[in-house]
């Protein structure tokens, strides 16, 4: 869903911005809840689900604090957004890639004692 607003925005540009923008809402809505769905299915305990979870968001809050600046120097560079937008098609389609592959692994082993 994330990917068919993306690709609305770059093709259609301001023609279908709102349905776009619906969508692009809707899919990371929803990776946000399988995430969070992951962290608890893929551990044993609430310890260990709590620091996955720490882990994860550390790395996605620092992602998501990088993404503004780099989109406002690839624009100040090409003086136009499609090149931004293109930039989420990959990581829309990582975002897919990872999420599939989360979901066919096992849960984490626990060590001994822990």
């Amino acid at each position: 869903v994330m990917l068919i607003g993306v690709l609305g925005l770059v093709f259609f540009k301001t023609t279908y911005v709102i349905p776009s923008v619906i969508c692009i809402g809707i899919g990371t809505g929803l990776a946000f809840s399988i995430v969070l769905m992951f962290f608890v299915l893929k551990t044993q305990t609430p310890q260990k689900a709590a620091q996955l979870s720490g882990m994860a968001q550390s790395f996605g809050y620092l992602i998501a604090a990088a993404s503004p600046p780099l989109f406002g120097w690839i624009y100040d560079q090409t003086s136009d957004w499609t090149y931004s937008l293109l930039l989420l098609i990959p990581i829309t389609l990582g975002m897919c890639l990872v999420a599939l592959l989360s979901a066919k692994i096992r849960p984490f082993p626990t060590a001994p004692g822990s």
